[in-house]
C-alpha cells in the first residue's frame, strides 16, 4: 500500500512530457494540432482535443480555401506577365508558392484534429518538412521584398538593373534550399529519448530568431529608414507609402508575435527553466493552437 512506498523510500518519477506533445522539430505539433503522430499526451489532453475538434477543422479548412484561390490568381496574374517581371514581382512570385505549399498541410490538419493523426509517420514528417520549409522561406521572401525596396529608395539601387533575372531565382531557390537544411536536424530526432529531447529544445531558439528576430528586425530598420528618406524628399502621397509601411510591419508582428511568444514559453518549459504546471501547459496547448491559427493568416 501508499504506506510501504514511505517506509522504503519508494518514489515514482512521473514524466508526462507534455513539452514535447507541443514540439515542431520531432512532430510538427506547433504547426498545427496538438494531436500529431509522434506527440504524448498532455495533462489535461481532454480540454485541448474538444477545443481543437471546434476550432481547427473550420478555421484550417477556411484559410486552406482563401490561401489556396489568393495566391494562386496572384501567381496566375504574375506568370502572365513572366517576361516583364520586375525583382518585386519574383519575389512576390516565390512568395505566393511557398504559401500555397505552407497551406496544403491543413486538411491534413484538419483531419487530425478530429480523428488524430491517421496518415503514417513518413506522411507526418514529409507535411511537417514542407510546412516548415515554407513557413521560414515566405518570411524570408518578405524580408527580400523589403529589403530590395530599402535598396531602391534608400540608396537608389536598382536590382533588377543590377542582377538578371536568372540571378534573382538563384537567390530564391537558395533560401529554399537553406530553409531546407534547417528542417534536417528536426527529421532526425523524431523521437521522444531524453538527448532528442535536449536538442529539440535547443533548436527552438534557433528557430525563433531566424523565423522571427532577424526579419522583424530586417523589416523594421528598412521601413524606418525608408520613411525618413522619403520625408526627407518630400515623396509621400497624402502619407500612403508610410500607412503601406506601418501596415507591412503591423500584419507580420500580429501575425507571428503570439505563435513566437507561445512557443518560446512552451519551450522554457521544455529546458526546464520555467515550472511545470498542469493548468498553465494547458492553457499553453490551446494559446499555441489559437496563435498557430492566427499566423496562417499571413498566408
Amino acid at each position: 500500500d501508499a504506506d510501504w512506498f514511505t517506509e522504503n523510500n519508494i518514489t515514482f518519477d512521473y514524466d508526462y512530457n507534455y513539452a514535447d506533445y507541443g514540439s515542431n522539430d520531432d512532430n510538427y505539433a506547433d504547426y498545427g494540432s496538438y494531436n500529431t503522430c509522434c506527440a504524448a499526451s498532455p495533462c489535461d489532453s481532454i480540454t485541448i482535443q474538444s477545443f481543437e475538434k471546434v476550432f481547427l477543422p473550420g478555421f484550417y479548412s477556411l484559410i486552406f480555401l482563401i490561401g489556396l484561390i489568393g495566391n494562386g490568381m496572384v501567381m496566375g496574374v504574375l506568370l502572365k506577365f513572366k517576361h516583364t517581371l520586375t525583382v518585386t514581382d519574383i519575389y512576390l512570385l516565390y512568395l505566393a508558392v511557398a504559401d500555397i505549399l505552407m497551406v496544403v498541410a491543413l486538411p491534413f490538419w484538419a483531419v487530425e484534429a478530429v480523428h488524430w493523426w491517421i496518415f503514417g509517420t513518413a506522411t507526418c514528417k514529409v507535411i511537417g518538412s514542407v510546412f516548415k520549409i515554407n513557413l521560414y522561406s515566405g518570411i524570408l521572401f518578405l524580408g527580400c521584398i523589403i529589403f530590395e525596396r530599402y535598396l531602391s529608395t534608400v540608396h537608389a539601387v536598382q536590382m533588377y538593373q543590377k542582377c538578371k533575372p536568372c540571378s534573382i531565382h538563384l537567390s530564391c531557390f537558395a533560401i529554399w534550399v537553406f530553409c531546407f537544411l534547417l528542417t534536417i536536424p528536426g527529421m532526425m530526432i523524431c523521437t521522444n529519448s531524453s538527448s532528442a529531447n535536449y536538442w529539440r529544445n535547443t533548436l527552438q531558439f534557433k528557430y525563433h530568431v531566424i523565423g522571427f528576430i532577424v526579419p522583424l528586425c530586417v523589416i523594421v530598420y528598412c521601413n524606418v529608414m525608408i520613411f525618413k528618406t522619403q520625408r526627407a524628399s518630400r515623396r509621400f502621397k497624402k502619407w500612403k507609402d508610410l500607412w503601406v509601411n506601418v501596415a507591412v510591419v503591423v500584419a507580420f508582428f500580429l501575425c507571428w508575435a503570439p505563435y513566437n511568444l507561445t512557443l518560446g514559453v512552451d519551450t522554457l518549459i521544455k529546458l526546464n527553466l520555467l515550472p511545470r504546471d498542469c493548468d498553465m501547459e494547458s492553457r499553453l496547448a490551446i494559446s499555441m493552437s489559437v496563435s498557430t491559427a492566427v499566423s496562417f493568416l499571413s498566408c
